[in-house]
């Protein structure tokens, strides 16, 4: 056993510290209790190394990939604020904060967007193995305290880069004048001061990369790990760079509601700033947390994971399938062919391989998707008091947000899904929209969800299963797609034209298509089928709560 442990040893890294401590236990056994709390010491401190180590990994390309984009936006300020100061487009303070309000929101929604989902699965799904659950793609947004979190950490974190730099720039002016430079000579110490400089995007880069992987990591934790038995502990890198405010907080654990307390203010995680804490507890932290189990917490129990197929006895898309028509419309599509070959090019795979790689990875994004309908507040008022609590199609009301034509609606309906010209109205499909946010509230100059109606309504999971999609509007595109499954999604059901984001490239739902991703229910949708209803104003809650919350109907407002 000793010759085996040796052999090993002669490698590196984890492997190498894990089993020395073994074979030390061997060669010099101590007492049984010191064995077992040497160990278990030594592990913790493996087992944080570990976790720092990965972060960091994870962390470092995307730490280079916003420095760059970050400094390309600094530049422009940069070239703003100098041709401001020679007297081109007024004071150089509003050049400033003009060009940083148009580059920097944007920056900053697809910064935490992209980082911050990157750690949220990557947590979340650390938090259901802890628990035993089925793995799934998490969302960072899937909480309103996410949602809130990234808003008011924009909203504060371009105030301070703003008026970081205006200060700046007027100190570099002042000192620049009272040297004698001429106008010409200060304009260019201004573009080439360090306020737009490689290093201060670093920096800025670090310090919101390190702020949304950690939020990713607290978010996503939080909403799985049962508070009452687990807790959050502060981890730093432990090396010569940390600053002294929070060595003193290493190991420090709170419960997983509750903030950690540093010298210059509260933070939820690393790199919070909502809590007031000051720019010396935030800026360039590389710090982390961890998570574990309560003393004396109940071990969680392993939950069998459950899967269901699309189709199955009663599930009404066993009789929901595309007619030749449809197939042969889509197919004999020449834009069509012409876009699945230039797609495929990109990719450089061939056409058969693009559309498995596209159904692929379109059933990775539908996984995290959820199903929603809106509605105006008359419908809302009119189904409830309704005694099926159904919702309806066109067939029945009479009336539709978008186009009104029940006999164009008929025809297509017929192609898309088989479903007779004469059929009973109750069973003609209910459409909505597919979104991963937490509240259906998909954003974009071209979304028309809006169109349908100023309330919320999100479907509980079970709905999917007899949902049909298309990657827009089904009316319009009969022509070029194909409605197919949620659960098992074709690549008829795409647009491949060069100015749309196919599933390949996408990060979520809500890129997909043109105006947004429809959602076809099949075999009848009522109250009863509803989670959540979201409105826009405190008004619709008052005016629904009390009607919703009696039918087990959760109501929230959704974020403007």
């Amino acid at each position: 056993m000793l010759a085996a442990m040796q052999y090993v040893l002669k490698g590196r890294g984890v492997m190498h510290m894990a089993l020395q401590a073994g074979l030390d236990a061997v060669r010099n056994p101590p007492e049984f209790p010191v064995i077992v709390m040497a160990n278990q010491a030594r592990l913790e401190e493996l087992q944080r190394t570990i976790n720092w180590k990965t972060m960091e990994r994870l962390r470092k390309p995307l730490d280079k990939l916003w420095t760059k984009k970050i400094f390309v936006i600094l530049e422009k300020v940069g070239q703003a604020a100098s041709n401001a100061y020679r007297g081109k487009f007024g004071p150089v303070e509003d050049a400033i904060n003009e060009t940083f309000v148009l580059f920097l929101p944007s920056m900053y929604d697809r910064m935490y967007g992209q980082v911050a989902n990157i750690f949220a699965d990557r947590a979340g799904n650390a938090a259901r193995r802890l628990l035993g659950q089925e793995q799934r793609a998490n969302v960072f947004a899937e909480t309103p305290e996410a949602r809130r979190w990234v808003r008011d950490q924009t909203g504060k974190h371009i105030k301070d880069v703003t008026a970081g730099t205006v200060s700046r720039v007027k100190v570099l002016v002042d000192r620049s004048f009272v040297d004698g430079l001429t106008m010409g000579e200060i304009a260019k110490e201004i573009r080439e001061s360090h306020s737009f400089s490689t290093s201060r995007a670093f920096r800025i880069a670090r310090t919101e990369v390190a702020a949304a992987s950690n939020a990713g990591n607290h978010f996503a934790t939080a909403a799985i790990l049962p508070k009452d038995r687990f807790s959050k502990v502060w981890l730093t890198s432990r090396d010569v760079r940390v600053r002294d405010t929070h060595s003193s907080v290493e190991g420090q654990t709170t419960d997983m509601d509750v903030p950690f307390k540093l010298a210059g203010g509260s933070l939820m995680f690393p790199g919070d700033s909502s809590l007031g804490a000051s720019g010396s507890e935030i800026i360039q932290c590389r710090c982390t947390t961890i998570h574990k189990p309560k003393k004396g917490a109940r071990k969680p129990r392993r939950q069998p994971a459950i899967s269901r197929p699309v189709s199955g006895p009663g599930n009404p898309l066993r009789s929901i399938h595309p007619n030749a028509e449809a197939i042969d419309l889509v197919d004999g599509n020449r834009n069509l062919t012409v876009n699945l070959a230039s797609r495929a090019q990109q990719e450089n795979v061939t056409v058969e391989a693009y559309k498995l790689l596209v159904e692929k990875e379109a059933a990775k994004l539908l996984k995290k998707s959820n199903v929603y309908v809106r509605l105006n507040p008359q419908v809302l008022d009119s189904i409830l008091d309704s005694k099926s609590k159904r919702l309806k199609s066109q067939f029945e009301t009479g009336s539709s947000g978008g186009v009104l034509d029940t006999r164009l609606r008929a025809d297509v309906e017929k192609r898309s899904f088989s479903i007779a010209k004469d059929s009973n109205v109750t069973k003609r499909p209910i459409y909505g929209y597919l979104s991963d946010t937490v509240d259906g509230n998909v954003l974009g100059s071209q979304n028309r969800v809006f169109q349908y109606g100023n309330v919320s309504v999100k479907m509980k999971p079970r709905v999917k299963r007899t949902t049909t999609f298309t990657a827009d509007d089904s009316l319009i595109y009969s022509r070029a797609m194909v409605p197919s499954p949620v659960d098992k999604p074709s690549y008829r059901s795409f647009k491949h034209s060069p100015e749309v984001t196919t599933p390949i490239n996408a990060s979520n739902t809500d890129q997909l298509g043109g105006s947004y991703v429809e959602a076809q229910m099949h075999g009848g949708v009522d109250m009863s089928d509803v989670d959540t209803v979201f409105f826009k104003d405190k008004d619709g809650v008052e005016r629904f709560g009390p009607r919703l919350k009696k039918l087990g109907i959760k109501v929230d407002l959704y974020f403007p």
